[in-house]
């Protein structure tokens, strides 16, 4: 005997697919928007610098808000379309024609989303500790090893030399062109923040004609001081690492960018090496991992409260 089956009875299982998607996407447009905000390119870069040249200010949030809204809009479009596609042919139950075995559907339909609740709950408990240790390890580790490292000595002066493919660290001697320095001040609460300066590093003998191959990367509160400015620049190297908006300004300027250029950002020191912050970086994984954690109980009661408001409805 053959049972006859619903409209939709065929579609919980691509219905369950599609929203797997449809999280994935959202996980990775925010994580893309979120690398864009802390390094100040892609969709988000160039978002700031419209906003400074037609404003002269961008705010963070904003900026991080319309870029993610940007981010979505396929997303949402693709739900659109598949809504109005797959609502063909198809019309809304009559609340008469219910059967009466949907309020125990109902009810075990409940069950089933306290359940998954409880999962969800316990994962918010147990995983940022079981994923987060690892990853602690090794930031940990690549720390103290940065410490024990000797910055590679480099001099301008003597001819561009790109840093090793094995450097993390540089010493560069040369000299920095003030008058082509590019920041940006951060400011919350109306109050004046952190200042981000981008200083180009060249010989003493450089003309504009010449591409740009270093830049000095700082962050003050407040003026700069002299020995902001003053060599050898050590630091973090890392290679095309420029703000959208400070890449569009020098384009602008008619000032050309070497491929690859290089960025030297100053690093707190002990002696002539790297600082280990091993230790921050752990207390940074307590902090996160309890933050985290705690929401576990959180979701636990809002999931129980839903389930009695669920249940008392139906009954």
């Amino acid at each position: 005997m053959t049972t006859p089956t619903s409209p939709g009875s065929a579609k919980p299982a691509t219905q369950r697919l599609l929203a797997v998607a449809g999280w994935a996407y959202i996980l990775l447009a925010v994580a893309y928007v979120f690398y864009g905000m802390v390094t100040e390119t892609g969709l988000y870069g160039y978002l700031m610098d419209l906003s400074l040249r037609l404003f002269g200010s961008a705010g963070q949030k904003s900026t991080f808000l319309v870029s993610l809204v940007v981010t979505l809009i396929p997303m949402v479009a693709g739900i659109v379309i598949w809504a109005k596609l797959g609502g063909q042919g198809q019309s809304a139950p009559s609340a008469t024609s219910a059967p009466p075995e949907a309020s125990a559907d109902s009810v075990a339909r409940a069950r089933s989303g306290l359940r998954a609740t409880r999962w969800i709950a316990a994962a918010f408990m147990v995983l940022p500790w079981v994923l987060g240790y690892p990853a602690y390890s090794w930031l940990a580790s690549q720390e103290r090893a940065d410490a024990q490292t000797v910055p590679q000595a480099l001099s301008i002066e003597q001819g561009f030399e790109a840093p090793a493919p094995s450097s993390k660290f540089v010493r560069l001697e040369a000299q920095p062109q003030l008058d082509l320095t590019y920041s940006i001040t951060k400011s919350r609460a109306g109050s004046t923040g952190s200042g981000e300066y981008y200083i180009p590093l060249t010989a003493a003998a450089w003309t504009p004609k010449e591409p740009l191959r270093y830049f000095l990367h700082f962050t003050r509160y407040g003026e700069p001081t002299q020995d902001d400015f003053a060599g050898p620049f050590i630091g973090k190297v890392s290679a095309d690492a420029l703000p959208t908006p400070a890449v569009k300004e020098y384009e602008r300027a008619g000032i050309a960018l070497a491929r690859p250029y290089f960025v030297v950002s100053r690093i707190r020191l002990e002696g002539d090496k790297p600082r280990d912050d091993s230790e921050q970086i752990g207390w940074a994984f307590v902090i996160i991992a309890a933050v985290l954690a705690a929401m576990g109980p959180v979701v636990l009661l809002g999931g129980w409260l839903a389930y009695r408001a669920r249940v008392r409805k139906l009954a």
